[in-house]
């Protein structure tokens, strides 16, 4: 018991150093119940837990990865610095089935840059 007692004070000790102005508002009561709460907390999500969570998640097709680099490298082409550096990226994504139908790499606050694609029949 005096063991908890002293690693209590420690804690409470600690806290008062980090969190001292926060801290002034509140009672020593409320600071006991928060280090319990984070305890709790603590044990609750243990990796056990979070593995057990998306042990449950559908799989990740072949397919909706190269869906998600599609988008990362389309994301990334969206900050080039012109438009002829946009073109040529664009026509090596997907062997050029995409156009650049308008597009404009000046930006302003509240006007990004902006493009907008048309896929070419194939």
């Amino acid at each position: 018991l005096s063991l908890l007692k002293e690693a209590m004070d420690i804690a409470i000790d600690q806290m008062t150093k980090t969190f001292e102005k926060v801290l002034s508002s509140v009672g020593p009561t409320t600071t006991i119940a928060l280090i319990y709460y984070l305890a709790n907390q603590e044990e609750k999500y243990t990796p056990s837990w979070k593995r057990q969570q998306h042990r449950f998640y559908e799989k990740i097709t072949p397919q909706v990865v190269l869906q998600l680099h599609d988008a990362l490298y389309l994301s990334q082409l969206a900050y080039v610095n012109s438009i002829s550096e946009f073109r040529e990226g664009l026509h090596d994504f997907q062997q050029g089935t995409w156009e650049l139908a308008y597009g404009t790499t000046e930006s302003l606050p509240a006007k990004p840059a902006n493009f907008l694609l048309v896929h070419k029949n194939p």
